[in-house]
């Protein structure tokens, strides 16, 4: 949705022009649509395109595809978003598959548990949930040790703890919020605004003037 001041003068008489586009004929709701879903789904591609340095690893696995949009049904309206999926889009392998020449030894023998390929096979638009993390931050993680304990007996407990198969206990780290969306997406939201006018007035004197 787009916020604007709607005691200006002349957005009140667009607002009227509208009114009486939507009333005259039938159709222009059904056009004003089509506009609005052409626009954010615009906003959606440059905000893609433009949020590559909010991720300081890169994105090798397109997890900006999970930027979503929406057309409202009730009103004529649109948002974007970074909100899960409500439908899983499935799996997809990002293990390869390793070909072995008779004689040659493998490489890493320690297979992935079912749990690592679980997590790593979400297809990017199911990957909602990590742009989440890249927003917005997270705390500090702790894996281990035992309730009531300062930070100083948990590094402590880390150094003395002996070495698990998968490093079970161990800091986890943080992830420092960027407020990426909000920043990408203010500025393309303000000029899609002036783009949706300008195909809604075309459409507005198409049926006014017909």
């Amino acid at each position: 949705m787009f916020d604007v001041e709607t005691n200006e003068p002349l957005f009140k008489q667009w607002l009227d022009r509208l009114d009486s586009a939507l009333i005259s004929n039938p159709a222009m709701e059904r056009r004003v649509r089509k506009d609005i879903r052409k626009v954010i789904l615009d906003v959606r591609s440059k905000v893609i395109r433009d949020s590559g340095d909010a991720f300081k690893n890169g994105d090798p696995r397109g997890t900006r595809r999970a930027i979503r949009t929406s057309v409202y049904k009730q009103i004529l309206g649109a948002n974007i978003n970074i909100y899960q999926s409500p439908k899983s889009h499935g799996t997809i392998s990002y293990f390869t598959e390793r070909t072995l020449r008779p004689g040659q030894r493998g490489g890493n023998r320690v297979q992935p548990s079912d749990r690592t390929i679980q997590l790593q096979s979400y297809p990017a638009e199911d990957r909602g949930f990590i742009l989440r993390f890249v927003n917005s931050g997270t705390d500090g993680r702790y894996i281990g040790g035992r309730n009531g304990e300062t930070e100083a007996d948990k590094i402590r407990f880390i150094l003395n703890r002996p070495v698990t198969p998968h490093g079970a206990a161990g800091w986890r780290g943080k992830i420092t919020a960027t407020n990426w969306f909000k920043d990408k997406t203010e500025p393309q939201m303000v000029e899609s605004m002036n783009e949706l006018a300008t195909l809604i007035d075309e459409e507005i004197n198409k049926v006014l003037n017909n």
